[in-house]
């Protein structure tokens, strides 16, 4: 069986009110958390995101990086979050020992990952 690792990366923001908003990106296909918050990063600098942000630019407020895995019985589980000390805007800043994956607590999540197809 072949376990894709998913991560839930969430980049800070504050809206022209000065209130804080976060986006939330869903990375798949990579296999750490480093790489995970160097592809968030370069996704939230897309043209069409920092128009969903007002052209807002991200805080330096730490990045939210969340594992997600799908147990045997196909229900995807988030892990309790890890966030680096630092965001860096460049690729290769560090984020810290972040081990989501090891032995922390999971709680189910059903609303960003699409469902298993039902086999007939």
């Amino acid at each position: 069986m072949t376990t894709e690792k998913l991560w839930l990366v969430g980049l800070e923001f504050h809206t022209e009110l000065g209130r804080p908003v976060r986006h939330y990106y869903v990375i798949p296909h990579i296999a750490d958390a480093e790489l995970a918050r160097v592809a968030a990063l370069r996704k939230a600098e897309t043209p069409r995101e920092r128009e969903g942000r007002g052209g807002r630019d991200l805080d330096a407020s730490p990045v939210e990086l969340r594992l997600v895995t799908v147990d045997p019985l196909g229900v995807p589980r988030l892990s309790t979050t890890a966030q680096s000390p630092a965001r860096s805007r460049e690729p290769g800043g560090s984020v810290g020992d972040i081990q989501a994956d090891e032995g922390v607590r999971t709680f189910p999540v059903q609303d960003f990952i699409d469902p298993p197809p039902h086999s007939a």
